[in-house]
């Protein structure tokens, strides 16, 4: 778990954030890697005013882990990396999602993916490129969660 002690703090990963939890109450910029890599297990990510920029990557490796990012009322969730989902996994957003020019999002790595999805509970405004390869992987709404206390 990784909290801002006074909500104002900035994160900013240039190395490698991996597992499970809670990342919250703080600006979080990814220049690195952030992987959910523990089968089904979830690593929510509750930012402050200043929101969530991926500049670098962020996947899920694990099978039926998840990445639930809570934007709504806390800041913006942008992607100008790469967003990868595989293995039956998904990333949600609670919030608005906006992906730039530079930005790539992938959902399912192959042709047999096994239920793997991406879901924005609000807007979703792209200029990058998105892949939704296999039968069953899915661009949909978010399943909404309740952010921790």
């Amino acid at each position: 778990m990784v909290t801002g002690g006074f909500g104002d703090e900035t994160l900013n990963n240039v190395g490698n954030v991996t597992g499970w939890g809670s990342i919250s109450n703080l600006t979080l910029v990814n220049s690195g890697g952030i992987t959910a890599n523990v089968d089904g297990s979830t690593l929510t990510i509750t930012t402050n005013r200043g929101g969530f920029t991926n500049n670098g990557g962020v996947s899920t490796t694990g099978l039926n882990a998840s990445i639930v990012i809570n934007a709504a009322g806390h800041g913006p969730a942008a992607n100008n990396g790469t967003m990868i989902i595989s293995i039956g996994s998904s990333i949600a957003v609670n919030g608005n999602f906006g992906q730039s020019n530079n930005g790539s999002l992938v959902v399912g790595i192959d042709f047999d993916s096994i239920g793997d999805s991406f879901g924005v509970s609000r807007k979703f405004i792209n200029s990058g490129d998105v892949s939704i390869n296999g039968s069953n992987a899915a661009l949909e709404p978010a399943q909404l969660s309740t952010p921790e206390a």
